[in-house]
């Protein structure tokens, strides 16, 4: 019997461990070699994968949400203030139940609704606060 072979069994009858394992071995190698592993992050981590990647987690793809920032004309769903004063892209904001997408909103906007937890009840009192 190979190690390899009596190793692979103890991975098959332990995948929690060998996965933990298998963390802290990558993380003692990157500590090890800083180095190296900035250089292989920056060859892997590309943006566009990323965004992408992100897109797809809410059913949209790229297209789609150029298609959505054309018709919005570039500015917040909320605010109606334009991407570039901002400097980032404008966010896909969904309802986290049901993942249906209601639209972009620029960061200030999406935080806002967030810290509101989605509460249209909330939001009403907010906005009666303020009048």
């Amino acid at each position: 019997m190979t190690k390899s072979s009596a190793y692979q069994r103890w991975k098959e009858r332990n995948p929690e461990k060998a996965r933990i394992s298998n963390r802290d071995r990558v993380k003692r190698w990157r500590k090890a070699h800083p180095e190296k592993a900035r250089e292989i992050g920056r060859r892997y981590y590309k943006p566009e994968r990323a965004r992408k990647h992100n897109l797809h987690k809410l059913g949209l793809s790229v297209e789609q949400y150029e298609l959505m920032h054309s018709l919005q004309r570039g500015k917040c769903k909320i605010c109606r203030e334009p991407e570039r004063i901002t400097g980032q892209r404008l966010a896909v904001d969904h309802c986290h139940k049901t993942k249906r997408v209601r639209g972009l909103l620029c960061s200030a906007c999406n935080q806002g609704l967030g810290r509101f937890r989605d509460n249209p009840e909330l939001l009403r009192r907010a906005a009666g606060y303020l009048e």
